[in-house]
């Protein structure tokens, strides 16, 4: 191709005639996707609209039952705009480890849920259930999908939050068995057999 193009000019050149100009390659952007001229008002910005709420008559709901909507989400205040704690939770590393991604109004991060504790560490070790504000371990089945149970043999839940294991089996079929020598069950936890 490259060839042609250069043959071309020389062809053109021998022959007596001017070489056609080059063309610039024709682009097409759709009107939506141009920037906006300086100095117009560009794109509108994306808002999000208050929500409309059913409201009962103040008679059937005291004052002190009422929600109370934060200052930073008002109705007609403009965009919704999270408070900077919460932010400032998901990006820290108690986030990634403990899960504690949820922001609260005193600035403390928490364990919201148990989507905040489902992919932290702590979950790695069987604490994928939030409550009371942190992640703990909330039943076997989070024991069971869990590195406690594969590396330890902490596959069962005790029903204190934490997972332990509850049987020979649980230790044997852990991968610190053969590697460690912790195949016998003692107090909850896997441990080498004493001589």
């Amino acid at each position: 191709m490259r060839a042609l193009l250069l043959f071309v000019p020389l062809l053109a050149a021998s022959c007596g005639a001017t070489p056609p100009e080059p063309t610039a390659p024709m682009i097409v952007i759709p009107e939506s996707l141009k920037p906006p001229a300086p100095g117009s008002p560009g794109p509108p910005l994306l808002t999000l609209a208050p929500q409309q709420q059913e409201t009962e008559p103040e008679s059937a709901q005291p004052e002190s039952a009422q929600p109370r909507t934060p200052s930073h989400r008002r109705a007609g205040a403009g965009p919704v705009v999270p408070p900077p704690v919460i932010g400032r939770c998901l990006r820290s590393r108690l986030c990634q480890l403990e899960g504690l991604c949820s922001g609260t109004g005193d600035g403390r991060c928490i364990a919201g849920s148990s989507d905040d504790c489902r992919p932290s560490d702590a979950c790695l070790g069987g604490r994928c259930t939030a409550k009371d504000e942190r992640c703990v371990a909330g039943s076997d089945a989070d024991c069971q999908g869990s590195w406690a149970c594969k590396g330890w043999g902490r596959c069962h839940y005790d029903g204190t939050d934490s997972c332990v294991a509850s049987s020979a089996t649980d230790c044997q079929a852990s991968t610190r068995c053969p590697r460690e020598g912790e195949c016998t069950l003692r107090g909850g936890a896997c441990v080498k057999a004493q001589p």
